[in-house]
This record gives C-alpha cells, sequence and structure tokens, in this order.
C-alpha cells in the first residue's frame, strides 16, 4: 500500500549517519521483505557500533521513520480500489509484519481505515511473515476460508506466508521475487498496484466467485 521499505532507507542512512556511521543500504535493499532477528537487526549493529541501547535505537529509527513517511503516498490504485471495493460490498484488510504503532497512523492518516474490516498486526505475540498467522487471524476474525480470499504481496516474505495461509495470491513484482513459486497456479504476477487492481476487479465480481470474497491489501512492513 505504501513504498515503506525506501522510507525505512532513508531513515536508517539518516540514524546511523547521526552516529558517523555509514548505513549499507544495498544490504538493506537485499533483506526487504525480512523480519529479521532482533538481536541482529540494524538497530542491534549500529548498538554494536556505538554501544548505544539497541532499543534507544529503534525508537529514534521509528522516530525518523514516521518523519519520512510524511512525504510518502499510497501506491498509485490503491485509494481507488479501496473505494471500488467499499461500493462493491468487498470486504478488505490489511495483514502486516509490523506492529501496530508503525501501521495504524499511516492508514488513518490518508483515511484508509474506513475502508478496512480489519488490520492484522504482527505484536502480542503474533509472529511477522513467513508465518502465516497475520493471515490466519484476519480470517479468523472475517469469518471467511481461504479459497474466498486474494492476498496482495511485495515481497518473498509475504508470498510465502500468504501460500502457508492456503490464499491465493497476487505478486506485486518482478517474476524471480520467489522463483520457487514461480510454478503456483494460485500466484499471479503483476507490476504495480493499478495492475493488481484490475486484476482482483475482474476476479472479485466473477459469477463463479462465492461470496463473500475478501481482498487482503498486505505491504506495510
Amino acid at each position: 500500500m505504501f513504498d515503506t521499505e525506501t522510507a525505512w532507507g532513508r531513515a536508517l542512512t539518516r540514524l546511523f549517519q547521526s552516529h558517523q556511521h555509514t548505513f549499507n543500504l544495498h544490504q538493506h535493499r537485499q533483506n526487504i521483505g525480512h523480519r529479521a532477528d532482533p538481536n541482529e537487526d540494524d538497530f542491534a549493529a549500529l548498538s554494536a557500533l556505538t554501544d548505544q541501547p539497541r532499543d534507544r535505537l529503534e525508537g529514534r529509527g521509528e522516530k525518523l521513520f514516521h518523519e519520512e513517511m510524511q512525504s510518502e503516498q499510497p501506491f498509485p490504485g490503491v485509494r481507488e480500489f479501496l473505494a471500488w471495493a467499499h461500493e462493491q460490498d468487498v470486504p478488505v484488510a490489511v495483514a502486516s509484519s509490523s506492529p501496530r504503532r508503525l501501521v495504524q497512523p499511516f492508514l488513518d492518516s490518508h483515511d484508509f481505515s474506513p475502508y478496512l474490516q480489519y488490520v492484522s498486526y504482527a505484536d502480542n505475540a503474533v509472529p511477522p511473515k513467513p508465518a502465516p498467522d497475520v493471515y490466519l487471524r484476519a480470517l479468523a476474525q472475517l469469518g471467511v476460508p481461504a479459497r474466498q480470499v486474494i492476498a496482495v504481496e511485495d515481497s518473498s516474505d509475504g508470498l510465502r506466508a500468504a501460500a502457508a495461509a492456503n490464499i491465493p495470491c497476487i505478486c506485486i513484482g518482478p517474476t524471480d521475487t520467489v522463483p520457487s513459486l514461480s510454478a503456483d497456479p494460485h500466484l499471479q504476477r503483476v507490476y504495480d498496484f493499478r495492475a493488481a487492481a484490475s486484476f482482483l476487479r475482474s476476479h472479485l465480481l466473477s459469477p463463479l466467485r462465492l461470496p463473500p470474497y475478501t481482498a487482503f491489501a498486505a505491504g506495510i512492513r
């Protein structure tokens, strides 16, 4: 829904520079979509370099992230799709690998919350993707089976989480994002959210679908 990874890259670059260290942005981009162990993540790495407590660095990093996100806009097509789904009574949910404090402010600031029936966060002991828990919890809250859902993902861990939850998925990105899933008949590949929205509209209104059909908008880190 948002390009959060670019914002995180800028925030972490600023954080490392504030401590006279260089952030490895190339490595960060290679790890997009993967949730690192807190003992091995970027904040832990900077903590080892500076002797600053990891939690303090994480708090500062999140503040910088929020600042960087002020200039980020939703992906083209997201707002239009949410309005369309609302008009068609197609319930939409978000399944995120991030805790509430990093997700809800942006959903609220862009007035997306009224269009969402549920937001599933990776907090309160719910593990992040590639574990399927954020999807399974959303399915349970909405009361719909996986076969009546279409997921939208843009990372390898997100695709694996949807697959583990047995949810058909649209992959936004190149065909080599997850090579092991390339032949999966339940995986449709497109290159931006507008193409994903077009696919969703055509399939969610198919006369063969079993209502209610739920579209998951996923992709917030």
